[in-house]
């Protein structure tokens, strides 16, 4: 086959990529029932292209968490009749017959229960994304039918799949499709994200939910509640930063300050190309008669309504202090002339290796 060189594009195919970004978007948020026989035939294709035997047995989920209780079912089947064949261990039943097996049996509570989280999380690491493939098929979906990239076919039952259902799970002798969800509800003109204030981001037809606030997952209890009726305390079982500033966002800092107590105790700021970040070192309560809990408060400069709260040792007394024991560093290892530069996304760190001095401010945070 002859090597096929492109340069660039032509205006022609530049003006086509919108296209393509609208059309995968659709494909993406499309909440119709899965097309089970279009996605049978798009399986043994992909199957085809990557030279594996396509399944026999095909069964459809409502979920990704009803399709990770089928795959642990399947595999309790499978691994339970030993070495016998797939025939043999399916019990002579058609793809029918197996969907049927599968429903009564999650129908038993007691089976139901027998299902651990770690058995959920393992089938669900399998799942592919169908609908959700959207980013990276649609940059072959191009190439393919703009670029006329014969390589690109070996896609087709992907690209398929994800038109026809959501996600799904590729196994020797059975896949499993996943119906689409019923509800995405997205936030931001251009740069969209998962959110909804007053329930799931995300539904499905059985009611396995993603619940979400501006791109950030959060607890059910956080997107569902009213900010005036969230235990303000509940911050301080907050491990992740993200969810914590949604926490803060959505609560507002006047009120945590005012059920928590908001001693200031330091205040500090550096100044970026990004903007002016103000800190303050504050002492809040907490309902279980423990000493206050010190936290260093950030204000973000780009999202004026977004704070960043993160607790730090009781024994910290200025900002520097605290953002020292943040960022894992000691007074010693502090050089604003010499040291290195260093970069900061939401709770990772990234240093250069082997520097064992550094600039107290990150020189972008994220």
């Amino acid at each position: 086959m002859a090597e096929k060189k492109i340069d660039k594009l032509t205006p022609e195919q530049t003006a086509k990529l919108p296209v393509y970004v609208d059309k995968w978007l659709e494909i993406g948020l499309n909440t119709d029932p899965c097309n089970f026989e279009a996605s049978i035939a798009a399986a043994q294709e992909a199957y085809r292209a990557a030279e594996l035997e396509p399944p026999k047995w095909y069964v459809l989920a409502d979920s990704p968490m009803h399709a990770a209780k089928f795959a642990v079912l399947l595999k309790r089947l499978w691994f339970g009749h030993g070495n016998t064949s797939a025939d043999e261990t399916f019990g002579g039943r058609d793809s029918e017959q197996l969907q049927q097996y599968l429903e009564d049996e999650l129908a038993k509570q007691s089976v139901v229960d027998s299902i651990s989280d770690k058995e959920i999380n393992e089938a669900i690491s399998q799942q592919i994304y169908g609908a959700h493939e959207a980013g990276w098929l649609s940059f072959y979906d191009f190439m393919g039918i703009e670029l006329e990239i014969e390589e690109c076919s070996k896609l087709n039952g992907l690209i398929e799949l994800a038109k026809n259902c959501g996600w799904w799970s590729p196994y020797s002798h059975v896949a499993i499709f996943q119906h689409r969800h019923t509800e995405v509800n997205l936030i931001g003109d251009e740069t969209k994200v998962l959110h909804k204030d007053g329930g799931p981001a995300v539904l499905y037809r059985d009611g396995f939910s993603v619940w979400a606030l501006n791109g950030v997952r959060v607890p059910q209890w956080l997107a569902e509640e009213h900010p005036g009726q969230i235990d303000v305390s509940k911050l301080h079982e907050i491990d992740n930063a993200q969810v914590r500033a949604e926490f803060i966002r959505k609560v507002g800092v006047e009120r945590i300050h005012a059920k928590l107590g908001g001693n200031v105790i330091d205040k500090d700021s550096f100044t970026n190309e990004h903007g002016t970040y103000e800190y303050e070192l504050v002492d809040l309560e907490t309902r279980r008669g423990e000493d206050p809990w010190r936290y260093l408060l950030m204000h973000n400069p780009s999202v004026p309504e977004l704070s960043h709260l993160e607790g730090v040792q009781n024994n910290c007394r200025t900002v520097k202090e605290a953002l020292n024991f943040r960022n894992g560093l000691t007074e010693d290892q502090i050089d604003d002339v010499n040291g290195a530069d260093w970069y900061q996304q939401g709770d990772v760190l990234m240093r250069p290796k082997g520097a064992t001095k550094f600039k107290r401010f990150p020189k972008v945070l994220t």
